[in-house]
């Protein structure tokens, strides 16, 4: 069950949203988000047609049931949401890769060589110990 499928009397989410690659599929799912949540407090907060649907007999396993298919859809948006983000950072990973492996390493000329560079070391005695005064002390 998707939010597609279920409309409510309480529900103005549903129909402006559609599943599938959108121009922003946060946006899409936070207004799922938004629904799904409008249409549980209408089961909790005893909107006029819930509240008549609820009274009848069996009311409190149809509210049970809503409940249930509400908590599903919601899961199945998530999951939607995560399988697109994980295909976008694949797809930037991808993108990383190639450009790493197309753009030139910075390595060493093959025509350049090393030369030798002379270095002269004078041995000093041992290292004094020092000490220091801190200031404002007499």
């Amino acid at each position: 069950m998707t939010s597609d499928d279920t409309s409510g009397h309480g529900d103005q989410h549903t129909h402006r949203h559609t599943r599938g690659a959108g121009p922003d599929p946060i946006r899409e799912f936070l207004l799922g988000v938004a629904g799904q949540i409008d249409q549980l407090a209408s089961l909790f907060g005893g909107t006029p047609g819930h509240a008549a649907a609820a009274a009848g007999p069996g009311g409190d396993a149809a509210s049970f049931v809503d409940v249930t298919g509400e908590i599903t859809s919601l899961l199945a948006e998530i999951g939607d949401l995560l399988a697109r983000l994980i295909a976008a950072l694949i797809a930037v990973l991808e993108a990383v890769a190639t450009a790493l492996r197309s753009a030139p390493g910075p390595g060493p000329d093959p025509t350049q060589h090393y030369q030798p560079i002379a270095v002269r070391i004078d041995p000093t005695g041992p290292p004094r110990a020092r000490r220091y005064e801190s200031e404002g002390e007499i």
